[in-house]
């Protein structure tokens, strides 16, 4: 079973999948944290240089910042669907889209252009990489964003949702419709556990009710409620 390790650095996730001798860097940080990254990879026992990639959910400097830094001082490729190459304005829904559209330069820590290695696509999988997951394009908070499913129930899904008070789909986004859209390919899958871009990984069931009623009439995104939080081990995807 490939493991699964969420390093949180700030408010922002990244996450380690490591099967064997393979391990694959998804997303990481804001510019700037290069050396928090290298520190909690040595806390498992690896080196920048024994990742196999870096793979991004999506080009926003908040999870890409610092990719071309490791590709230019381990040579490691970068991952990533090419519709991110460059990424659009976002909009904001709700009082959550106002707070976090506010934040969001200081969020994301400026703007920055990353040309992948490896081009995503939907439907692929990695294990040509070493890791038994596949890429499910998941448009709407960016055009290229992806998710990666780990053993068909995993899902680490970028900023489709966030975790920041309660599981939410995410109030900013280049088009809503899209990521409404996304959230439906999912609600056909057996997804357990989610792991978001930002906050602890939860259940998708905390989600699929009010997402079946978006599915259903299309009904603006809600304030979440504390108690949706759960608090999941950062190895493995077991609650």
């Amino acid at each position: 079973m490939t493991e699964l390790i969420r390093i949180p650095v700030g408010i922002v996730n990244c996450y380690l999948l490591r099967l064997g001798h393979t391990s694959v860097l998804v997303d990481c940080a804001n510019p700037g944290s290069e050396e928090k990254i290298v520190e909690a990879l040595g806390r498992h026992g690896l080196a920048p240089d024994n990742l196999r990639m870096i793979l991004l959910t999506h080009n926003h400097p908040d999870h890409s910042g610092t990719a071309a830094w490791f590709r230019e001082h381990y040579g490691l490729p970068i991952a990533m669907h090419p519709e991110d190459i460059v990424v659009g304005p976002l909009k904001q829904e709700g009082l959550g889209g106002l707070i976090l559209g506010a934040g969001t330069k200081l969020v994301m820590g400026g703007t920055h252009e990353v040309l992948p290695d490896i081009a995503l696509e939907g439907g692929q999988s990695l294990k040509e990489y070493g890791i038994p997951a596949d890429v499910l394009h998941l448009p709407g908070h960016t055009a290229g964003s992806v998710g990666l499913l780990l053993d068909g129930r995993r899902l680490v899904c970028g900023d489709l949702y966030m975790n920041f008070v309660g599981p939410h789909l995410a109030y900013i986004a280049e088009d809503f419709d899209r990521m409404r859209n996304s959230e439906r390919k999912l609600l056909a899958r057996p997804v357990d556990i989610v792991f978001p871009g930002h906050g602890r990984p939860f259940r998708f069931a905390r989600v699929t009710e009010e997402a079946e009623g978006r599915a259903r009439t299309k009904m603006p995104l809600k304030h979440p409620k504390q108690a949706d939080c759960m608090d999941c081990p950062n190895t493995q995807g077991k609650p």
